[in-house]
């Protein structure tokens, strides 16, 4: 999940659109997970990487994750 603290009620609302917009969008769902996977390697290491992180990063709900639906 993504702090909206500090954030103003546009940036909320776009945050939300690109959410439903990656959910209804395959290549854009995979484009955000192969984006996040990249930032979490870069950030902890290929061997602290985990599915659960890469996720969170993307914004993918974990039924999208698991079952690769949408």
């Amino acid at each position: 999940m993504r702090l909206t603290a500090g954030l103003g009620t546009a940036a909320i609302l776009a945050a939300g659109a690109a959410c439903l917009l990656t959910a209804l969008d395959p290549r854009a769902r995979r484009h955000a997970l192969a984006v996040a996977t990249l930032e979490i390697i870069a950030e902890v290491g290929i061997g602290r990487s985990t599915h659960r992180a890469v996720a969170a990063r993307a914004g993918a709900d974990r039924r999208q994750v698991v079952s690769g639906s949408g």
